[in-house]
C-alpha cells in the first residue's frame, strides 16, 4: 500500500492547469487521499454513503485517467462538455466502456466498476434500509473479482464479508487508475523528449515522397 500513496504524491505533481472549477476540487480531493483520509471513507460512514462516495471517488479518478490519455489537455469548458450533462462520457457506464478501450482498465477492472455502479444505484435509488449484507448487494460484493492486498490494520477492520470485497476491489481499482494516470504522464514527457529524434526520422522517411515545408512563423514572431 505504501507505492499507492507515494503515487498519489506524484499524482499531485502532475500538470491539471487547464482544469479549474468543479474538476479542481475533484483533483483537490483525490491529492488529499491518504490511508487516514481513506479509512475515514471506508469505515466512518454508514453502508449506503460508504458505496457511494468510494465510487464518486472512483469516477472522479478514471475521468482524470480518460483526460490523460488525450494528447492536448481540455479546457474546463471542453471537459465539461465531455463529462457533465448530456456528454458523452457524462456516466460511469461511458467512462468504463472508453477507458477499457483505452486500455486503462484491464477486463477484470471494467467488471468490478459496473458491478460497483450496480451497487452504487441501488443505495442512491433505493429507499428501503439498504446494508453490504442485503441478499442482492451482498450477491453482487462476492461477483467481484480485484482485491487489493491491505495493510493489517486495514485488512482487519474490512472483514471478509461482502463489505470487504466490495472495499478490496475498490482500493485495488483505485491503485490501478492512479499508476495509470502517472504512468501516463510518464510516457508523454518522453515522448517530448524524444520528438525532436522521432520528427527527424519521420521526415527523413518520408520526405522521400513528399515535401516538408518549413512551419510558418507563429502572429506573435
Amino acid at each position: 500500500m505504501c507505492c499507492h500513496w507515494r503515487i498519489t504524491s506524484l499524482f499531485s505533481r502532475l500538470g491539471w492547469q487547464s482544469l479549474m472549477g468543479e474538476f479542481q476540487r475533484r483533483i483537490e480531493r483525490i491529492q488529499k487521499l491518504n490511508p487516514e483520509a481513506l479509512q475515514a471513507l471506508l469505515f466512518e460512514n454508514e453502508d449506503r454513503g460508504t458505496a457511494i462516495m468510494a465510487t464518486g471517488l472512483l469516477e472522479d479518478l478514471l475521468t482524470l485517467a480518460i483526460i490523460h490519455k488525450f494528447k492536448k489537455q481540455p479546457s474546463e469548458t471542453q471537459a465539461t462538455e465531455l463529462f457533465t450533462g448530456f456528454g458523452p462520457f457524462a456516466t460511469l457506464s461511458a467512462k468504463t466502456r472508453v477507458a477499457f478501450l483505452l486500455g486503462i482498465l484491464p477486463p477484470d477492472a471494467k467488471h468490478d466498476i459496473n458491478t460497483i455502479r450496480r451497487i452504487r444505484n441501488d443505495f442512491a435509488h433505493v429507499i428501503a434500509p439498504l446494508t453490504f449484507e442485503t441478499q442482492d448487494i451482498a450477491i453482487r460484493c462476492r461477483s467481484l473479482k480485484l482485491k487489493a492486498l491491505l495493510t493489517d490494520a486495514i485488512d482487519e477492520r474490512a472483514g471478509i464479508g461482502p463489505k470487504g470485497h466490495f472495499i478490496r476491489s475498490t482500493v485495488k481499482i483505485f491503485a490501478l487508475l492512479l499508476m495509470d494516470i502517472c504512468i501516463s504522464a510518464l510516457e508523454k514527457q518522453i515522448l517530448r523528449e524524444r520528438h525532436e529524434e522521432v520528427s527527424k526520422l519521420v521526415k527523413e522517411e518520408f520526405g522521400k515522397w513528399v515535401k516538408f515545408l518549413p512551419a510558418k512563423p507563429s502572429a506573435s514572431s
